[in-house]
């Protein structure tokens, strides 16, 4: 799993989002895919969006899948032991990028923390590198289901210090502006 930060104005705890993305993966059995994880400012993802989807203008969080699923993966039960199989090189499962000036804008107009927001976001965008989509109403209510499933599974799991396992992923930057 790789994180990348492309970030100016907000920093970023590459290892905690790689550890969240982990706990997201074992619960949907793609523990053995690899995933990337971009955090980047509003800028970049209004070009990603203007170049992939022709929308101009930035979004919160982007997919970009590299698998195709014949149906898409549900959240399951915590794995229980299960015996080493034959290492083999991972799979690409696909790309998640995710805006934080568009992540705090979400997080400040529900009124919770940045840190949950960007958490809440990459559970969104892996799902939907796991064959989840959101445009007919069926299909939403079933991501919306699993999206609260893997919600209620990670405010459940508490860090070290016994705070959210999201606490300290992300945060602005003091004194620097938001507009990028």
């Amino acid at each position: 799993m790789s994180v990348d930060l492309d970030l100016r104005h907000f920093a970023a705890d590459a290892d905690l989002i790689a550890a969240l993305a982990a706990r997201i993966a074992a619960r949907l059995r793609i523990a053995h895919y690899e995933l990337g994880i971009s955090l980047v400012e509003s800028r970049r993802i209004r070009q990603l969006n203007r170049d992939f989807r022709a929308k101009d203008k930035p979004t919160d969080v982007l997919s970009f899948p590299q698998q195709s699923f014949a149906k898409p993966l549900k959240v399951r039960p915590a794995a229980a032991a299960k015996p080493a199989r034959a290492a083999r090189p991972p799979e690409p499962l696909g790309d998640v990028v995710i805006s934080l000036p568009e992540a705090l804008k979400n997080a400040a107009a529900i009124g919770q923390s940045l840190d949950r927001e960007v958490c809440f976001l990459l559970v969104h965008g892996i799902l939907h590198l796991c064959g989840h989509d959101h445009m007919v109403p069926k299909d939403e209510k079933a991501m919306l289901a699993e999206q609260r499933k893997l919600m209620r599974i990670l405010t459940r799991a508490k860090g070290p210090k016994g705070q959210p396992v999201w606490a300290g992923c992300a945060r602005k930057k003091r004194g620097k502006a938001t507009r990028a």
